[in-house]
Order: structure tokens, then C-alpha cells, then sequence
């Protein structure tokens, strides 16, 4: 009878650890499920602050266009006499206005701007510079010169972004 007695107190010692063990991974999995919509609702709450951001953006870009002030006669003259020294002093035009985004080394930097004014107006060449390129030449053309350069001697008073929407 004493073994009986002590089979069936650990039969009720294993019911019990089983039952703990079982409400234990139900506790685990009710976690993970809460973690999980809290990840969830993150994951919404930063797409819908991404969108609305890209939606200011847009609005400001798209917003009425201002009309930038004709830099001093003497300016205007420096560039000119820049553009004339061909694809180096176009490339100093490049540099001084501080649309290209350069790397840091000064010397790099005016030679990819020099062999990029070279180029002339080929679309199909992507400067780093926020500049649309082929929708420049497409919408009035660069007269065959670099259309950075163009824009900087003709355009910029007259269109204050190079392409409907900057990138």
C-alpha cells in the first residue's frame, strides 16, 4: 500500500510540474504574441511617419518657385571668362557654384569635374550633383556644352531647380 501511496504522489508531483511547465509556455507565447503587435504597431507608426515626410517634401519641392537674385555684375564676368578657359575653368565654374557633390580631395574632385565638362551634353552621363541631367537636355538642351555648366551661365537666374523634381 506504501508503494501505491508513493506512486501516486509522484503521479500528482508530475501533473503538477506538467502544469506548470504548460502554463509556463503559455505565458511565453502570450508574450511573444504581445511583443509581436507591438512590433507591428511600431513598424505602422514609422511607416506612416515615413510617408508623411516624404509627403512634406514633395509639397515643398513642388511649391511655388522662387527666383534667385542676379548675382554682381563681376560675378557674372568671372563666369563668363571661367567658361571661356575650356574644361578646367569650366570645371572651376563647377566648383564655385558648390553643386557637385565632391569627395573631399580637391585635386580628384576638379578633375572628374574637368574630364565631366569635356563630355559636353551626353545624357546618358550621371554627375554627383542633385541635377537631372537628361531631363535638362530634353527641356531645352545645353547648346552643347556640359549642362552644369549651361545652367550655371544661362539657367539658374531664370529656373531656380535644374529638373521638375531634384533628387
Amino acid at each position: 500500500m506504501a508503494r501505491v501511496d508513493a506512486l501516486a504522489g509522484r503521479l500528482a508531483d508530475l501533473k503538477a510540474t506538467t502544469a506548470l511547465g504548460h502554463q509556463g509556455q503559455v505565458r511565453e507565447a502570450l508574450t511573444r504574441s504581445e511583443l509581436t503587435a507591438a512590433l507591428t504597431a511600431a513598424l505602422v507608426g514609422r511607416a506612416d511617419t515615413e510617408a508623411a515626410l516624404r509627403a512634406a517634401a514633395h509639397r515643398q519641392l513642388q511649391g511655388p518657385p522662387t527666383r534667385r537674385p542676379a548675382p554682381p555684375v563681376r560675378l557674372r564676368r568671372l563666369d563668363r571668362a571661367l567658361a571661356r578657359l575650356g574644361s578646367f575653368g569650366q570645371a572651376a565654374l563647377i566648383a564655385r557654384s558648390g553643386l557637385w557633390r565632391g569627395t573631399g580631395r580637391t585635386l580628384f574632385d576638379l578633375r572628374h569635374m574637368a574630364a565631366y565638362a569635356r563630355r559636353g551634353a551626353a545624357p546618358e552621363i550621371v554627375p554627383p550633383a542633385p541635377f537631372d541631367q537628361a531631363w535638362y537636355i530634353a527641356n531645352g538642351g545645353s547648346g552643347g556644352r556640359a549642362p552644369i555648366v549651361h545652367y550655371l551661365l544661362a539657367e539658374r537666374r531664370r529656373r531656380p531647380q535644374p529638373a521638375p523634381a531634384v533628387r
